[in-house]
């Protein structure tokens, strides 16, 4: 029971890490669909169509969130203008004039300006229609009087010049204009202050994302169109084979090693052994792991002992474990950089556990009845040491992948971390939510296990409320 209740209070937990991540993508400045489409879109009609076409294969034509609370100004309809630069002008717009019907009139009068303009090709000069096209697509952005007022204009300016084109350009000028006249002569900026809530139901993009998650469908990236789940099973890989390897050699050096030293708490030997896992702890991994780097893959140095950075050129088409053997001798300096520190951290900590349970009354009795001082540490004191082991487990391999990020990035290692860093340098934010999801259940998954685990190294330890 006490573990049903612990698996439902992860819910709550991952559905605020999922907002967070969610909405961390909204609030950044960027544009999948330009992502996705590689900037090959640009600003004509043409493109619009296309651009509605990706967004909508996206999920991007959607709203947020179930629902929305925003001023009585703005409808429950602003998710369909796609282009989030219009979006932006739209929203300030609304903002000013506190009515949404006269800013819609003025986003119609200028869709039809512009549709026009791009349809048009006999009776207009080529020249007024490109200068038209680019004073159009500077006003489609812009939102402050002045400088709307002053676009206006300078379109005003274009047309005049050309005398000819004039009787078919102007009812859509004239139009435009007087829409845009209205924004300031009648605005009830107090509307922006009243409180609107709109329900958008379940045909939103927070919820095909997560429940697509749940599924194990993670979409696609935004960069190169690849599902997201192949992407993580090829960079994780070298992650998960890194962590492991690390946590392995950490804990099968740090168990004999901090039991050692609790044993020989104070002799010179151990002493020294303590001095340097405080310099190892210390010791910044980006910097050894430039040291490594400069020191023991250059032959200007006469020590290229191992191959530079990277996993180098190995068979793919053989299966994973004859690929291990081949990129082996690439990962030992970033083996070393993930496994030092946590040598040097856990030694200390289970010495100190071992040191208190050596204290403890059942180890004099069992030393008074002359049982092996051998018996007595390892197997009585050892398992009373373990408790901050186990605590330190549940979220080792989480702090573990996040450590390596840095490492991945100096060892140019294509694993999890390198990942979610470029996703984050290109706004991929599709991959950074799947990743921060992973990361945050693995985290969840790894105190649920320490739980079991507690259990399972004291069978006296019980989760459930006692009854006072």
């Amino acid at each position: 029971m006490y573990f049903l209740k612990r698996i439902l209070l992860f819910i709550p937990t991952l559905f605020v890490v999922s907002l967070a991540a969610f909405y961390l993508g909204k609030i950044t400045p960027n544009d999948p669909v330009d992502l996705y489409t590689a900037g090959e879109l640009d600003n004509t009609p043409a493109s619009d169509f296309r651009y509605a076409d990706v967004a909508k294969k996206l999920g991007l034509d959607q709203p947020n969130f179930y629902f929305s609370v925003t001023s009585a100004a703005f409808p429950d309809t602003l998710h369909r203008i796609l282009r989030q630069n219009r979006r932006k002008a739209a929203c300030n717009l609304t903002a000013q004039t506190g009515d949404w019907a006269i800013v819609e009139r003025y986003l119609h009068a200028e869709k039809d300006f512009e549709i026009f303009l791009w349809s048009e090709q006999k009776t207009v000069n080529k020249e007024t229609l490109n200068s038209l096209r680019k004073s159009l697509s500077q006003l489609f952005i812009l939102y402050k009087k002045d400088e709307i007022t002053a676009e206006i204009k300078s379109i005003s300016q274009i047309i005049e010049l050309d005398t000819l084109s004039q009787n078919n350009i102007i009812s859509y000028f004239n139009n435009l204009q007087k829409t845009s006249l209205q924004l300031w002569t009648s605005p009830r900026p107090t509307s922006y202050w009243l409180p609107k809530f709109h329900w958008h139901g379940l045909d939103n993009q927070y919820h095909h994302l997560i429940s697509n998650f749940v599924t194990g469908n993670f979409g696609v990236s935004y960069e190169d169109s690849r599902p997201i789940a192949d992407k993580i099973m090829d960079y994780g890989r070298w992650t998960l084979l890194l962590n492991l390897l690390a946590i392995l050699i950490a804990y099968g050096l740090a168990v004999p090693l901090g039991v050692w030293s609790a044993a020989h708490h104070g002799s010179s030997l151990e002493r020294k052994i303590q001095y340097l896992l405080s310099a190892f702890y210390a010791m910044p991994a980006f910097w050894l792991a430039t040291l490594l780097i400069v020191f023991f893959t250059n032959s200007d140095y006469g020590m290229n002992f191992f191959p530079p950075s990277g996993v180098g050129d190995f068979d793919r088409s053989k299966n994973f474990y004859l690929q291990i053997f081949e990129v082996f001798p690439h990962l030992i300096l970033p083996l070393i950089c993930l496994t030092y520190n946590n040598l040097a951290f856990i030694t200390r900590q289970l010495k100190g556990s071992t040191l208190e349970a050596l204290q403890q009354d059942f180890i004099r009795t069992a030393r008074a009845k002359g049982m092996d001082s051998k018996i007595v540490l390892w197997r009585h004191a050892l398992r009373n040491a373990l408790f901050p082991l186990v605590t330190m487990l549940a979220t080792l391999l989480p702090a573990s992948l996040a450590g390596s990020l840095v490492i991945e990035s100096i060892f140019n290692i294509p694993g999890l971390g390198s990942l979610l860093q470029k996703a984050v340098m290109v706004k991929d934010w599709n991959v950074v939510f799947t990743l921060t999801m992973l990361g945050a259940i693995l985290t969840l998954t790894g105190i649920l296990i320490a739980d079991l685990l507690f259990s399972i190294i004291d069978p006296r330890v019980t989760f459930s409320k006692r009854k006072v």
